[in-house]
């Protein structure tokens, strides 16, 4: 079996959904000057096309349509290659998207409600995997294997819900009943949800993982999205996670990081071929990634109409990974050091939505950015900390995993089963610090309403339900009128802006910290004030911010969606950012074993990594300002790293990448403290006991 995947931390694709001549002639198509890009981009990972969108392979096929402009079979060319320069031939197949095979077979084609065939926007038709496109895809990857792929990826894997004679066929088999549509499908989206994760979704990739293995029992599978978009139950039919970004570069490399198996990230929108980006943002974007500790990939149209390649492509993607290739082995053999846990609630993301919607671009599919959202916001909170974070599955939320934490934040975790209430509970009682917000643990892991929190006893307070007077009309459902204490002395002084809507809780044991202070009016066709949304007026009793002593530990409830502010969806909250650094440095850890001290918290991204096997920790510095500036690099200044404790206690601190430098440690007290250098694009520090 080929484990190139678990070491190529340069991979590439050349992006080429074509169709035919004379759009696209191919005509001079060469594998010599693929190798010499290859070559000079520094490239060990090659993602190549068999099938694209249109549904034509690059390949001698025999159950489909090879691309008419090609003169030779160029995946065996392609193959041949990769084999000679040691680069991973991963063999790419297009799943969902077949332009050829919906029209010549328009029964595979997957339908909407009415019949018509299923479209990527005005682009690519779906097929479904219920029809014989299943057979014919089988077929196909069983030729592509023939080529013996270093690993198997399968692209375009979230299926719309479909509507074809197939599917309401299986469906009424499965479920009684025919497949919902309009409005029926939010009555019954717990079928809809089972149908599409349990048959479109976990039985079509089961059957080609074991079609794909009766073949070659070895070849390593992937598929796109599966970090996110699919249950973990699906993901574990792969060997490893492929994920595009979807919370940017640096959120969406940790958020898999996390959550998956030896992680890779491709960021669409670095290479842009012809509206090309400095090669400074293809090296900062690409570090982000690499500083994660995810393996990092670049995709990019650089193949013109005949088949030639555009050549200052490959330069910036070398200038990229060269600096990749420098700090390659720094990057493995290490674990994240953790002081914070954002908690990932797969089930709070199937079953904890509070209104079910499908998505306009992907019809069919669930809408679950209100809790997506939610978890992008924490982690680019905890990014703003400093302090050293990982994120936390609900599949190793174990007694011994959270041991290793200090502060726990559940980011609207709204499903929560009783399983991990318990431990939970457990963990705060033993000295644990906890950050609970909106409607967390209000429904159990199935979706089922609680009368009260989950962790009620925990947070010191009890449920009384929703206000949702101001959500839909205006950005500001209320503001915090807040109490004295060390939390709001290093937040903004005034009333801050929240989000519609908000919890209603009664205090038990909780010390209140702040209060919903309501606007001045609801927003109506003959009721406003100004331009903006409508100032404080009226003052409440309702607790907003709580915090409780519970055992040892300690438990701070945030009664609105705190993180969602955070992602800017129609509306930023700029003071949303600070929230978690200061309830961390105020409140909940104000000592915790490392964290850097900095005034840029949002141009400084860093990464903190204990070496296996040795008394070393190497800590990314990353400047995050290069792409927003167009590839302008703004210097960081250098900040302070303060050491309490964690896994090393230093006795030696340099930099070791991009140039080797002796650091100072300097004792204050009980800490001990470094002066980090500034940072050009992107540094690394190692602290070594």
């Amino acid at each position: 079996m080929s484990r190139k995947y678990k070491d190529s931390y340069r991979g590439y694709l050349i992006d080429h959904h074509s169709p035919d001549p004379p759009i696209q002639p191919l005509d001079k198509l060469d594998v010599g000057e693929w190798e010499t890009r290859l070559k000079r981009a520094r490239v060990n990972c090659m993602l190549t096309y068999c099938k694209d969108h249109y549904g034509v392979t690059y390949y001698d096929t025999k159950v489909g349509r090879k691309h008419p402009g090609l003169k030779t079979d160029f995946i065996a060319e392609l193959a041949a290659m990769m084999k000679r320069l040691d680069i991973e031939f991963w063999a790419y197949y297009s799943l969902g998207f077949d332009l050829w095979a919906a029209k010549t077979h328009p029964d595979w084609a997957a339908r909407d409600e009415e019949g018509n065939v299923r479209r990527h926007g005005s682009k690519w038709p779906h097929c479904c995997g219920n029809t014989g496109y299943r057979d014919y895809m089988l077929a196909q990857l069983e030729e592509i294997l023939a080529y013996e792929p270093d690993s198997l990826f399968l692209d375009i894997v979230h299926t719309p819900l479909c509507y074809c004679r197939d599917c309401r066929r299986l469906f009424r088999a499965r479920y009684g009943f025919d497949l919902p549509k309009g409005e029926e499908k939010a009555e019954k989206w717990r079928t809809l949800r089972d149908w599409y994760d349990e048959v479109l979704q976990y039985d079509l990739f089961r059957a080609i993982r074991e079609h794909v293995r009766r073949i070659d029992r070895t070849v390593p599978m992937s598929m796109n999205g599966s970090h996110l978009r699919h249950t973990r139950k699906v993901q574990e039919l792969m060997d490893w996670t492929y994920a595009e970004p979807w919370a940017g570069n640096f959120v969406s490399a940790g958020f898999a990081r996390g959550t998956g198996v030896a992680p890779q990230l491709g960021p669409g929108g670095v290479s842009q071929v012809y509206n090309p980006y400095p090669s400074s943002v293809f090296v900062a974007e690409i570090a982000a990634i690499a500083a994660q500790g995810v393996r990092p990939f670049l995709f990019s149209g650089s193949l013109k109409p005949d088949g030639s390649l555009d050549g200052l492509e490959f330069e910036e993607i070398g200038a990229a990974f060269r600096e990749v290739e420098k700090s390659e082995p720094l990057l493995k053999n290490r674990d994240a050091v953790r002081e914070v846990g954002i908690f990932y609630s797969e089930p709070s993301r199937l079953y904890g939505l509070d209104r079910i919607g499908f998505e306009a671009g992907s019809p069919g599919l669930f809408d679950e950015t209100a809790y997506t959202d939610a978890i992008a916001g924490a982690i680019n909170a905890a990014a703003v900390t400093k302090y050293p974070w990982d994120v936390i599955p609900d599949w190793k939320l174990t007694g011994k995993e959270l041991a290793g934490y200090k502060a726990l934040v559940l980011p609207n975790a709204n499903a929560l089963s009783e399983t991990h209430a318990r431990r939970i509970r457990s963990w705060v009682r033993a000295g644990g610090s906890l950050l609970a917000t909106f409607r967390t643990g209000l429904k159990d892991e199935t979706g089922e309403a609680r009368r009260d929190f989950a962790l009620a006893d925990v947070l010191g307070i009890r449920y009384a339900g929703m206000d949702e007077t101001y959500a839909g009309a205006q950005a500001y459902g209320s503001y915090l009128e807040q109490r004295a204490g060390p939390l709001w002395e290093a937040l903004p002084d005034t009333s801050l802006a929240v989000a519609p809507p908000m919890v209603q809780v009664k205090p038990g044991t909780a010390q209140v910290l702040a209060t919903h202070t309501l606007p001045a009016c609801k927003v109506t066709a003959d009721c406003w004030v100004n331009w903006w949304p409508p100032p404080p007026a009226a003052k409440t009793d309702w607790p907003a911010v709580t915090l409780n002593r519970f055992g040892r530990g300690l438990a701070m409830y945030v009664g609105f969606d705190l993180f969602t502010m955070l992602r800017g969806r129609g509306h930023a909250f700029a003071w949303a950012w600070l929230f978690l650094k200061a309830a961390l440095e105020q409140v909940l850890l104000p000592k915790p074993g490392m964290r850097i001290v900095t005034r840029q918290a949002r141009s400084l991204d860093a990464t903190f990594f204990k070496v296996r096997g040795k008394r070393q920790v190497l800590i990314h510095l990353l400047n995050n300002s290069v792409k927003p500036q167009n590839g302008d690099v703004l210097i960081v200044p250098g900040a302070t790293l303060v050491v309490n404790g964690g896994p090393v206690r230093p006795k030696t601190a340099r930099v070791i990448y991009p140039r080797a430098r002796k650091l100072n440690i300097v004792r204050r007290g009980e800490a001990l403290e470094v002066r980090l250098p500034s940072v050009n694009i992107h540094t690394i520090v190692s602290l070594e006991g």
